[in-house]
Parts: C-alpha cells; sequence; structure tokens
C-alpha cells in the first residue's frame, strides 16, 4: 500500500514538473466579496499551526470582519478519509460533483482544470495521514497560485463534511461487500 501512495505522489509530482508548474500553491488570491488581497501559503500555514496573524493577513481579517481564530479553526478542520481509496472514491459522477463543489470555492488563478487540480490537492492531502484539511489543500494544490473564495469556503467545508461521512459509509460498505465475496470464494474452495 505505502508503495501505491508513493507512486501517486511520484506520478503527480513528475506530471507537475512537466506542465512547467510548481507542484505546490506559493501565493493565495483570497476573495470575499469584492476584496480581492494575495497572500503567502506560508502565511497561512503559519495562522493554521500557530494562530498568529502576519499583518497583512490580520489586516484583511479587520476589513472582512472575521476573527483570525475562525479562519486558523477553518484552516484547520479536518476530514478524515482513507488516503489510497480517495482518488478511486473521486473518480466517478458523485466525484465529479463534489469536486466540481469544492472546485467553486478553492480554484485556479486561470479558471479552468479545476476538478482535476482538486482532486490532486486532495489525493496528496489524504495520501500522508489519512485527513484532509483545508490547509493542506491549499498547500498541495497543484498550481502556483490558486483562489480561494473566502465567503463560499464555509459552505463547501459543511458540504464536503456530509459527503465525507458518506464516502466513510460508501467505504465501510465495499469492505463488508469484499469480505462477503471473500468468505463465498473460501466456501466455494
Amino acid at each position: 500500500m505505502k508503495q501505491w501512495k508513493l507512486g501517486l505522489v511520484v506520478v503527480l509530482g513528475i506530471s507537475g514538473l512537466f506542465s512547467g508548474r510548481a507542484i505546490a500553491a506559493e501565493e493565495i488570491i483570497l476573495r470575499y466579496g469584492i476584496l480581492e488581497r494575495t497572500v503567502a501559503v506560508s502565511d497561512l500555514s503559519q495562522l493554521a499551526e500557530t494562530g498568529e496573524a502576519t499583518s497583512q493577513l490580520q489586516s484583511y481579517f479587520d476589513t472582512a470582519e472575521v476573527p483570525a481564530e475562525e479562519v486558523q479553526n477553518m484552516l484547520n478542520s479536518d476530514v478524515t478519509v482513507d488516503g489510497v481509496n480517495i482518488n478511486r472514491i473521486l473518480d466517478n459522477p458523485l466525484g465529479d460533483v463534489l469536486l466540481d463543489e469544492v472546485s467553486k470555492s478553492i480554484y485556479p488563478e486561470s479558471g479552468s482544470a479545476g476538478r482535476q487540480a482538486m482532486r490532486a490537492a486532495l489525493v496528496l492531502s489524504a495520501v500522508d495521514d489519512d485527513r484532509i484539511t483545508v490547509i493542506e489543500v491549499l498547500e498541495n494544490y497543484p498550481t502556483s497560485r490558486v483562489v480561494l473564495d473566502t465567503e463560499r469556503l464555509a459552505e463547501t467545508y459543511e458540504d464536503f463534511q456530509e459527503v465525507g461521512g458518506v464516502v466513510v459509509t460508501v467505504e465501510d460498505t465495499l469492505d463488508d461487500v469484499l469480505n462477503v465475496i471473500r468468505i463465498l470464494e473460501t466456501l466455494s474452495n
């Protein structure tokens, strides 16, 4: 299993190199209504880790009247999902709907290939620790600049939490079905 995870990361990394893009986002374009500011991913990572906002981030939060603690909590909120199965789960029509929904809040600056970029960011985020946080998705986003629509993010996160519960249920059901098949194969031998 670990080799598969490593292989996936290598493939995604190589595809990022050939496309001439960094494998991870360096800047986030924060949008809140008509306001727009660009911040370094490292500033958001610092906020997520320490709770301390840079002066630039604090200025943005003050303008938007959003407490830094609320943003820190949102960045660190997680959804548990199997890192090995996430790509398989996302690679179907229901997964496409989920990716499209999440891509309304976090998307490439160009506006194109949002679904594919989001799939890559989610898979890379889940593969190491079987959980996904907003900060991990931003850190793993496969374009150098990514747009984060802060107004839509809370809605999207709530939707993702609900879908995350469905994904866990689907995974459990698939595991149960596979176990029944294995038992039936054993009995038939």
